[in-house]
């Protein structure tokens, strides 16, 4: 089997111009974020994992030790990981040029998540499940049970989560030192995603099937309401973005804050829609042969990749997209796209 070749590609897009590599390596990379300054990955060097961070102009390598960090979040110039030494967690936190030390812990972090200078996280120890936050400048508990706690997602101070609770799961909301339980039903509730106050998530409607449900200053409002079902939701600003089965196949809509839109339409299988901060949606479709990334401008749809290797585990921000390549060995490569228009 031949050595993993992974590589960053950079090219501007809504006119796709050329790829040019910005990094090659014969290791894996794993726990890919971007920001719309930075791109941090965990790579694997000599044994251990270690955080690299591209700027657009060049890699840091900014881990170099024997124990295993991994977890990047990162918003704006700010960026965070997970240490793991000896049995001891630590989150680490690089803010306004400084490094160091936020948390440390024996319990496991399972989770890390940032926006702006903040951070947060989950820990579990046996059957405890703990969530902290940390504002910028000191971090505190925010909610300590026996009730397992998932599916972590932030927006500023603003933290949602998933949490068991009797027989299902149920959607929490931490805001203004206030943890509040947005539903209460025998059903479980998925996929969480919080943009400033608002919150989507996956649950069971009334005619029993999968729909997605939006909460905004106090008031919870069903989203999509059809004979279909829906997956994968996302929220950036007014926006909403899902997949659901039009009676064929899996496709990709757009809710705007006043109408629903299917932005894709073919017989082949659409999945893991995300929005970017400027309104762009991104998917990956299967084109007979593999996975490529499309795009909807706002008025046009736009085929970002074309090639015979599985393009998946998009992520973006600003006008940036990562994404990892699969290739057909296994292993996998990383690609980057800027500026696009």
């Amino acid at each position: 089997m031949r050595n993993l070749i992974s590589a960053i590609f950079l090219f501007s897009f809504f006119v796709v111009e050329a790829q040019s590599v910005i990094t090659r390596s014969n290791v894996p990379f794993a726990d890919l974020v971007i920001s719309d300054k930075l791109v941090v990955w965990s790579e694997y060097v000599k044994d251990n994992y270690e955080i690299s961070v591209y700027n657009g102009d060049k890699i840091e390598q900014v881990t170099n030790n024997s124990s295993s960090d991994k977890m990047p979040a990162v918003s704006g110039s700010n960026y965070s990981w997970v240490n793991k030494d000896n049995g001891t967690y630590s989150v680490v936190y690089q803010g306004k040029g400084r490094l160091k030390t936020i948390f440390e812990t024996k319990d496991e972090i399972v989770e890390l998540k940032m926006d702006s200078a903040y951070v947060a996280w989950i820990t579990q120890s046996g059957s405890m499940f703990s969530i902290h936050f940390f504002n910028g400048k000191t971090q505190k508990e925010v909610s300590s049970s026996s009730t397992k706690k998932t599916d972590l997602t932030m927006s500023k101070e603003v933290l949602v989560w998933r949490e068991r609770k009797a027989s299902s799961y149920e959607i929490m909301m931490f805001e203004k030192n206030e943890i509040k339980q947005l539903t209460q039903n025998t059903n479980d509730e998925y996929e969480p995603c919080v943009s400033g106050n608002k919150i989507i998530w996956r649950g069971i409607s009334s005619s029993n099937r999968p729909e997605i449900f939006l909460y905004q200053n106090g008031t919870i409002k069903e989203v999509t309401s059809s004979s279909t079902s829906e997956y994968e939701p996302q929220i950036s600003g007014d926006i909403i973005v899902w997949r659901a089965h039009d009676g064929s196949d899996y496709e990709i809509y757009m809710y705007d804050g006043k109408e629903t839109k299917q932005l894709s339409d073919n017989t082949t299988f659409d999945a893991a829609p995300l929005i970017t901060s400027t309104g762009k949606v991104v998917w990956r479709t299967f084109d007979g042969n593999d996975y490529e990334l499309f795009m909807y401008n706002g008025t046009s749809l736009v085929q970002l990749t074309d090639n015979d290797i599985n393009d998946v585990g998009a992520c973006a921000a600003g006008n940036s997209l990562v994404w990892r390549v699969k290739e057909a060995d296994g292993y996998e490569a990383i690609g980057f796209v800027k500026r696009m228009h």
